[in-house]
C-alpha cells in the first residue's frame, strides 16, 4: 500500500491511457495482461476499462431508480382504507367478516394488489365463495374509491385473499 504524505505528482506516460474500451470478446484481465507489466505505479487500477466520469452517473442514476414511488404508495393507502370502510358497512353475508391486511402497487402504479383477510382467526368461510362475491362488488368498490380519490381514471385492484388464521401483518 503506497501512502502519500506529501503531494506528488502522477506518473506521466504518454504511451498509456487513463482509461479504455474493451473489444466485446476481451476481458479486463486480457486487458492487462496485453501491457506486460507496463503500469506497475499507483495507478494500477487506471486501465479497468471504464471512464470515471460515467462510473459516477451511472451509480447515481442506478440509485435513482431504488426510490419507492410515494405518489402509487399513499394512493395504495388510500385504497386500503377505502376498501376497510366499505368491507365494513358491507351486506353481503359473505364479506362482512373481512378486512384489508394491505394493498401494494403493482405495474406503473394505477394497478393494486389488494390482500383481504378474515378478522376473526376461528371464522371458517369458502375461499371460493369469497373470491365470488369481491368479483361480483368489485364494480361498485372501484366506482366509491374513484369518488373518494382525486384521479383521472379510477385505480385497478385485484383481491388475495389470505388463508383463515394468517396473521396480515
Amino acid at each position: 500500500m503506497i501512502m502519500m504524505d506529501e503531494a506528488q505528482p502522477l506518473p506521466q506516460n504518454p504511451s498509456l491511457p487513463l482509461f479504455r474500451r474493451f473489444s466485446p470478446g476481451e476481458s479486463q484481465a486480457d486487458a492487462n495482461d496485453s501491457l506486460d507489466g507496463a503500469l506497475d505505479s499507483p495507478l494500477d487500477g487506471a486501465l479497468d476499462g471504464l471512464d470515471p466520469r460515467h462510473e459516477k452517473r451511472s451509480r447515481l442514476a442506478g440509485s435513482r431508480r431504488a426510490k419507492p414511488d410515494y405518489a402509487a404508495l399513499r394512493l395504495a393507502g388510500e385504497i386500503a382504507s377505502s376498501l376497510n370502510l366499505l368491507l365494513a358497512s358491507s351486506s353481503d353475508p359473505d364479506l362482512s367478516g373481512f378486512a384489508v391486511a394491505s394493498a401494494t402497487p403493482t405495474g406503473k402504479g394505477s394497478h393494486f394488489l389488494v390482500r383481504i383477510y378474515a378478522t376473526d382467526s376461528t371464522f371458517a368461510f369458502d375461499p371460493e365463495r369469497v373470491m365470488a362475491s369481491l368479483k361480483r362488488a368489485k364494480p361498485y368498490f372501484r366506482q366509491e374509491i374513484a369518488s373518494a380519490i382525486t384521479r383521472k381514471h379510477a385505480p385497478d385492484f385485484r383481491f388475495q385473499l389470505l388463508p383463515p388464521g394468517a396473521q396480515p401483518f
